[in-house]
């Protein structure tokens, strides 16, 4: 050292060139923490580009027309609109928006709410919920009378490994004229597909507890 400068084969000191075991864990913490913001950053953008957009399609209102009858052919109950995806935030509804109803982080949620106008005038509800079943989701459509219980249900869609064990047509037919929170056990079955009875009772009860809050209850005519 000269002139009070650092000789050229002098490095200058600092606690990370003295501990090297220091600077590795800095530079560790350093690329932890970019991995994590760019994963937080990966997940916001999945949640607001990649959500499946609900909507009525054709094969939906098909479904539809199967459990709550319009008195048209399917194409015509299509193309004329006697079957409407619900819009909540119009018409005065008790919930406005359906992402406001569900529980966030839950597998168990309501997808939407659709309306069938039959020729006559009648109109019935129709409530598309989902469960995680034992495999993936189970997805249903379930149908109210204007008592508010259930006047019909249909699976939308499932990809359980054990669905062909169960009778679709049965666990179907105990459903109806049921409201409130159903138990597996009024569902039962001899087989051993329980978790999927539990998805497809899952998603049954969340479309109740979504028709008791909508206030829809002997008021539908009016309502839609």
């Amino acid at each position: 050292m000269t002139d009070g400068k650092l000789s050229s084969g002098n490095t200058a000191y600092s606690p990370a060139n003295k501990n090297p075991a220091m600077r590795n864990t800095f530079k560790c913490v350093l690329v932890l923490g970019v991995i994590a913001v760019v994963c937080v950053l990966l997940l916001a953008v999945a949640n607001k580009f990649l959500q499946v957009e609900i909507k009525l399609d054709r094969a939906t209102s098909d479904m539809i027309n199967s459990i709550a009858p319009t008195g048209a052919s399917d194409a015509e109950a299509y193309d004329k609109g006697y079957i409407k995806m619900v819009d909540l935030s119009k018409g005065g509804y008790a919930i406005s928006n359906i992402d406001d109803f569900n529980k966030k982080g839950s597998n168990r949620k309501v997808r939407a709410l659709y309306t069938s106008a039959a020729t006559d005038g009648k109109i019935t509800y129709v409530v598309e919920s989902e469960d995680k079943g034992n495999d993936a989701a189970i997805v249903m459509l379930v149908a109210y009378g204007d008592d508010g219980k259930i006047s019909a249900v249909k699976v939308k869609s499932q990809m359980e490994s054990y669905w062909d064990k169960l009778d679709e047509k049965k666990i179907s037919k105990a459903f109806i004229g049921l409201s409130g929170t159903i138990r597996d056990a009024q569902i039962a079955t001899d087989t051993g597909a329980t978790h999927s009875v539990h998805g497809i009772v899952g998603a049954v009860n969340i479309a109740n507890s979504f028709i008791e809050q909508l206030g829809v209850t002997g008021n539908v005519q009016r309502r839609a």
